[in-house]
């Protein structure tokens, strides 16, 4: 039995136990049915270290963890999830259905991942939409919520250091481009779509109204959030747009967020509520 955690694509074991449940054998009569308790026996004191090293390494985690993916040959995952030998807040995580493996070892950890590969998919968009609802709440509070929407607003809460959790819809797909007037030297950022920017190296300076506008550098606006985030200490999350919520990210509120540390009284623009 093989205890492991899952990081982005990355499976990582954390803990082996090999099971000294010895295999039935042939002979008949008392012998037999004194065997076959010993077996149960056996079998009962493994799933109970099972358990134990189950809690030990994933009770700590229970709040990060979005699931756990139980998986095994025949019939033995079922026996130990029917019984319930996981602690009470781990065997609620379990996730359905459980799963046929070939292995028990390292290798029956990325053989489970593999077959729940759909599962984990619909994990993720039911931890995406509880995410999102989650930055409606704050929006709709009538005080100053927990939350920023927009472009202007999420750069203005990652310079002081507010943000918690920033939101990015993967359908976000802009350039942060630093440009220089030749004329003025006034020099002025702006978060463009890729098609956009000839447009602006083509229009007047803001400042003097120059059109010697030339670009100073380049990078990708959400790789750019993320440096940020990083340095801040913030997490950050690219979220799909398959589901309504999703959508709503990307179309209602200029496809980035976040989620705050603290409540910001004062933001760049005025406060708004999201287009129905």
């Amino acid at each position: 039995m093989t205890l492991g955690l899952l990081r982005g694509k990355r499976v990582e074991p954390l803990r082996n136990r090999q099971s000294l449940v010895p295999s039935k054998h042939g002979r008949g009569g008392q012998s037999a049915h004194r065997f076959e308790r010993m077996i149960e026996h056996a079998a009962h004191e493994f799933f109970v270290k099972i358990a134990e090293m189950a809690g030990e390494l994933f009770l700590p985690r229970k709040d990060q963890m979005k699931g756990i993916l139980l998986g095994g040959p025949g019939a033995t995952k079922e026996f130990f999830y029917k019984e319930a030998f996981l602690h009470y807040e781990l065997q609620q995580k379990v996730v359905q259905p459980l799963f046929d493996t070939g292995y028990t070892d390292e290798y029956g950890l990325r053989e489970l991942v593999e077959k729940a590969t759909q599962t984990l998919h619909g994990l993720d968009l039911t931890e995406e939409k509880r995410i999102v609802q989650r930055l409606l709440s704050e929006i709709r509070k009538a005080d100053a919520g927990l939350a920023a929407y927009g472009e202007k607003d999420v750069e203005h809460v990652l310079e002081i250091g507010a943000v918690d959790l920033l939101l990015v819809s993967e359908g976000l797909r802009h350039r942060r481009v630093q440009f220089r007037c030749t004329s003025c030297q006034h020099e002025f950022v702006r978060s463009l779509p890729d098609a956009e920017v000839d447009v602006v190296l083509d229009g007047p300076c803001p400042s003097c109204q120059a059109r010697s506008v030339t670009e100073v550098s380049s990078e990708d606006y959400v790789e750019g959030l993320f440096r940020r985030a990083a340095e801040s200490g913030a997490s950050a999350r690219i979220v799909s747009s398959e589901s309504e919520e999703g959508e709503m990210l990307l179309k209602a509120f200029g496809g980035v967020a976040a989620i705050l540390r603290y409540p910001v009284a004062s933001m760049v623009s005025a406060p708004r509520r999201p287009r129905a």
